[in-house]
């Protein structure tokens, strides 16, 4: 009587292959999406470093135009990103970089032929 009591039963909850199923899909998705991810980080990184080398640029441009970055001050990139963010240009008054952009964007050569890369 016990054992007809247990077959008339109706079985609740999940199967252990409809568990396994569901895991599976989801370690799939899992696999596809993650990768796509760190992907899109680089290029973040990447959009964020180029858009650096322009802010850069265009401050060592300004500097360079109104005369507050010279030969004489422009003798390393220490004091070129120096003169940036302490020295007023002469429209607003103030500093042609109000920070470094991170990461900084390396600048060579010898003044006024500078080369701002990554």
């Amino acid at each position: 009587m016990k054992l007809q009591k247990f077959r008339n039963r109706k079985a609740k909850g999940f199967t252990l292959v409809e568990l396994i199923a569901v895991v599976s899909v989801i370690l799939i998705l899992v696999a596809i999406v993650v990768p796509r991810i760190g992907d899109l980080r680089g290029k973040a990184a990447d959009a964020r470093a180029q858009s650096n080398v322009k802010i850069v640029q265009g401050a060592i441009e300004r500097a360079a135009v109104e005369g507050a970055l010279t030969a004489a001050n422009a003798t390393d990139q220490a004091a070129i990103y120096s003169v940036l963010t302490t020295a007023t240009n002469g429209m607003s008054g103030a500093p042609y970089l109000s920070e470094m952009p991170s990461p900084a964007p390396t600048i060579s050569g010898a003044f006024p032929n500078l080369s701002v890369g990554q």
